[in-house]
């Protein structure tokens, strides 16, 4: 009878280190899961967002009636964004206007399709460049402005301290 009471109790703490033992398991393999999670976070949050407002480096000189161009840059998912650009139309004839939806070609590059040529947006960090997709096409860019004016170039992204000062 001992050997019996002894056999149970010794089954019993068997199970129950057997059951603390699947639980610290299954406790393990969530935190395994919450690690491999935590990568995909940072990655999203490192994407580049290409939105915002980009002008001419005359921008600086606007107060001294330098004529200066915007691009705004309106993301609408699907690889896809928006592109208004306009001259300034304050103080003088706004000199370039263009209106468009630009398709996400690779990494940062954007393009657009306009009478069977193409022009191609390119972003960094904080500028975005203008350009024709083929050199025998660059024409195409100032078909958009009057005076000689082109949209080709590069244009730099405003931040928050510049649109302030725009509102002084």
């Amino acid at each position: 009878m001992k050997n019996i009471i002894f056999l149970i109790c010794v089954l019993t703490i068997l199970s129950a280190c057997n059951h603390k033992r699947a639980e610290q398991n299954k406790n393990e393999g969530a935190k395994s899961e919450i690690v491999k999670k935590e990568p995909e976070k940072e990655v999203k949050s490192n994407v580049k967002s290409v939105q915002g407002t980009y002008v001419t480096e005359s921008y600086k000189q606007r107060a001294e009636g330098y004529d200066w161009v915007s691009v705004k840059v309106t993301d609408t998912g699907d690889n896809a964004v928006d592109i208004s650009v306009r001259s300034r139309d304050d103080k003088k004839k706004p000199t370039c206007s263009y209106e468009g939806k630009a398709k996400k070609i690779a990494t940062d590059v954007y393009e657009s399709i306009y009478n069977d040529k193409t022009i191609l947006f390119t972003f960094t960090d904080s500028t975005v460049v203008i350009s024709a997709k083929n050199k025998e096409d660059e024409n195409i860019l100032y078909f958009f402005c009057s005076g000689g004016a082109s949209l080709k170039g590069t244009y730099f992204k405003l931040t928050d301290s510049d649109i302030t000062d725009k509102n002084e």
